[in-house]
């Protein structure tokens, strides 16, 4: 089936489900929890077999849902997507705890919800990944000594159903996060007729599980899924767009006002040497004085030995200036006037002394000591935090 087709019956399908559920929900006299919802942004990945879908984000239950879709080229096994952290080659031969089988059958499914699989002992590590660790403490499924994975998927799998799940890897000591929020695995080989038919099971309006609707979720997961696509091999514009979607709780986390997300900034001066027509920063975070302060983003999942050992200082230095250089790109555009005129007056944008913000790695690749003593040197101006340290700031927030 063509992406197009899919993500045209996909959006249809959802916001039908979302309005039954609404509408049903009036009539039985029914009240969400004020932090229970639906996805918002739909991320498709393009495998070689299969469309791996994932509904993250939140908007609350109304009769005029809005989504955002995009999908993504990966290029890496259907294995590599759903556990995360290794190439599937690094799977071959490794005991999971749940191996699905394939089914045969498009318009069937094999699938499991609500389950915590962890291949490790370590339960501050776990909770640190999983805020919603409490609420699946009667469902964990207690790590076994002879497993390294939580499950394994089978390449030629048809299709699979996966709904608020989470899922811990440690594999030659590297450990690695996954959040399934809902997850759906779709085998290219899927006709339209069949793929209406499997998403028709899944989100039938006739039937609605009031105790398990499928693609809710609860507002607070959403760092739980930031940090999950912080452990993912994506596209930095994934995880962009997830941003975006909570740019007032994000900008208000590190201190702003409010953030202005992909901005494009014409350059209208001829002595800003450059063949662009545009810049376009990820954010520009507004101040309380009005003034407004730079942010980039880079990707959670670095080399796994980004942030440690003799060679770190110069790589991670190396790594920072390139970032920093690419901040301080931004904060040049503003220091023409004509760029800084064009600004104001088309977003009302001023930048004055601004601080430069990068976001890049997680836990697995970013000890701060080892940070600060890279960056020792660099100007004030400048900041560096990662994905973690995001979404500690956010708790309070979301």
């Amino acid at each position: 089936m063509e992406i197009n087709n899919l993500k045209s019956i996909l959006e249809s399908i959802l916001i039908k489900w979302v309005h039954a559920v609404n509408i049903r929900a009036v009539k039985e006299h029914r009240s969400f929890y004020k932090g229970f919802g639906f996805c918002r942004y739909v991320l498709i990945n393009r495998l070689q077999n299969h469309y791996v879908i994932e509904l993250l984000g939140f908007q609350p239950f109304t009769n005029n849902p809005s989504f955002i879709i995009e999908d993504k080229p990966n290029k890496y096994d259907l294995n590599f997507f759903i556990n995360g952290g290794k190439f599937f080659k690094d799977y071959k031969g490794l005991n999971p705890i749940i191996k699905f089988k394939d089914v045969n059958d498009y318009t069937c499914k094999t699938g499991a919800a609500n389950l915590f699989l962890t291949v490790t002992k370590v339960p501050e590590f776990i909770e640190e990944f999983f805020e919603d660790y409490f609420h699946h403490n009667t469902r964990i499924t207690s790590p076994i000594e002879e497993c390294e994975l939580p499950f394994n998927l089978p390449s030629d799998s048809t299709n699979i159903f996966l709904h608020n799940l989470a899922l811990v890897s440690q594999v030659q000591g590297i450990y690695s996060f996954r959040r399934h929020s809902t997850t759906i695995v779709i085998n290219k080989n899927i006709t339209t007729i069949q793929f209406k038919k499997f998403l028709k099971q899944l989100f039938n309006v006739g039937q609605i599980d009031w105790e398990n609707i499928y693609g809710g979720r609860f507002k607070f997961q959403l760092i739980s899924e930031l940090k999950s696509l912080a452990y993912l091999n994506v596209d930095e514009t994934a995880i962009d767009k997830f941003i975006q979607l909570i740019s007032i709780p994000f900008a208000k986390a590190l201190g702003y006002k409010s953030a202005k997300s992909n901005i494009r900034l014409q350059i209208s001066s001829t002595e800003l040497k450059t063949d662009k027509k545009y810049l376009t920063p990820d954010f520009l975070l507004e101040r309380e004085d009005g003034y407004y302060d730079i942010l980039d983003l880079k990707l959670g999942l670095l080399n796994s030995d980004f942030a440690f050992g003799d060679w770190t200082n110069s790589y991670f230095s190396s790594y920072a200036q390139k970032l920093l250089g690419q901040l301080k790109g931004y904060q040049r555009y503003f220091s023409f006037d004509s760029n800084s005129d064009w600004a104001f007056q088309k977003y009302g944008i001023k930048i004055k002394n601004p601080i430069l913000i990068g976001i890049a790695g997680n836990h697995n690749n970013f000890n701060r000591e080892v940070v600060e003593r890279a960056l020792e040197g660099n100007i004030e101006s400048f900041r560096l935090i990662n994905y973690n340290q995001l979404a500690e700031l956010l708790k309070t927030k979301i």
